[in-house]
């Protein structure tokens, strides 16, 4: 499914949904005055803990 996004944005042409992002958590770096950001996506385990 995600991939399919990838045409679809390479058109230029797309409307913005309202949304909730969901399934994994999200650690998002940017540094200041940048134009680009570094992501970490994690999933929980069983344990509690996160991957």
């Amino acid at each position: 499914m995600r991939t399919e996004a990838f045409d679809v944005m390479a058109t230029g042409e797309w409307e913005l949904e309202a949304a909730v992002w969901q399934e994994t958590d999200l650690l998002l770096w940017k540094p200041p005055a940048s134009w680009f950001s570094v992501n970490a996506f994690f999933v929980f385990t069983s344990g509690g803990g996160r991957r």
